[in-house]
């Protein structure tokens, strides 16, 4: 990745050479490229904001425990939509 138009990033989702762009500047931080595997997490749950001190990569089953985690649950355990 050469250049990254921060002025234009607000798109939660936005594309840069086919990639989302979270994950480019996570590749960025690591300096390496993510694998499948890998899910980069906004540390403050704030999809919008793609700082890099804002993102951690890490495992899936990582991910849904993090997010579980802060869904609400009923009284029989179940999460509450």
């Amino acid at each position: 990745m050469d250049h990254i138009n921060f002025g234009n990033a607000g798109a939660k989702n936005q594309r840069v050479s086919g990639k989302v762009l979270y994950r480019q500047i996570a590749e960025q931080k690591l300096g390496r490229v993510l694998t499948t595997c890998d899910e980069v997490h906004h540390i403050d749950g704030d999809h919008y904001n793609n700082d890099s001190s804002n993102l951690i990569v890490i495992s899936r089953n990582e991910h849904m425990k993090i997010h579980s985690s802060r869904k609400r649950r009923d009284t029989s355990g179940r999460f509450i939509k």
